[in-house]
């Protein structure tokens, strides 16, 4: 009898919370269910620190147990589930606290991804299954963009959230302010013109976070 296990992973990026269930048999993953809720964790986010409102985190517990509902019903064990969040608690003044109520919500650890793996995560899922030696992926969020092209990668604090936040609809005042932080971080990348870029599934991340799950069987692939 080939053995079937299952694995969830929850998202919890600056505006939204996004879970991902498969099922693991014979070095496959097969999907079993997904969702997505518009939780908007970073509200006020700037350039600098800020503090995750109550309200805000709130709507992201409401979510969360949704999730957590879900993953009951499709019988996946709570060791073989991954929780994950990035820049929205990366640069949050209150992390400690909103943590500790996520944790407690969820039933599960927390752990915050640097900016490098982000973008390493990103890089590995949007490029599964598919051979390209010379790729790039850019993973555009909420509070900060990854950039990765396999032997390099970086995290810049340009997601819509932020920008939005620092300049409203200013076009030309965003296309300096990115476009700054872009030629800054690219510069000394070589080859740069030769690579070609891929746009993150929306989902990518998280598979490539289960397909590390299963290795580790629900510790930190981390």
């Amino acid at each position: 009898m080939k053995q079937v296990s299952r694995f969830g992973a929850i998202d919890i990026g600056s505006n939204s919370l996004r879970f991902l269930a498969v099922a693991s048999e014979d070095d496959f993953l097969h999907y079993l269910d997904s969702g997505i809720w518009t939780v908007r964790l970073a509200q006020g986010m700037s350039l600098s620190q800020y503090e995750v409102k109550g309200e805000a985190l709130n709507r992201t517990l409401k979510a969360l147990e949704r999730v957590r509902e879900r993953l009951e019903v499709l019988c996946v064990p709570p060791e073989n589930r991954i929780l994950f969040t990035t820049e929205s608690l990366r640069s949050s003044l209150n992390v400690s606290e909103v943590t500790y109520a996520i944790e407690k919500k969820a039933g599960m650890k927390l752990w915050i991804l640097e900016g490098e793996e982000e973008a390493f995560y990103s890089y590995k899922g949007a490029l599964l299954g598919i051979s390209a030696n010379d790729a790039a992926v850019f993973d555009l969020g909420g509070g900060s963009l990854e950039l990765c092209g396999g032997r390099w990668s970086c995290s810049l604090p340009l997601g819509a959230l932020r920008v939005k936040a620092l300049f409203d609809e200013d076009v030309v005042a965003i296309e300096d302010y990115v476009g700054s932080h872009l030629r800054s971080a690219l510069k000394d990348i070589p080859d740069i013109e030769d690579v070609w870029w891929r746009k993150l599934g929306a989902l990518r991340r998280e598979v490539e976070l289960l397909s590390s799950a299963r290795c580790t069987k629900g510790k930190s692939p981390f």
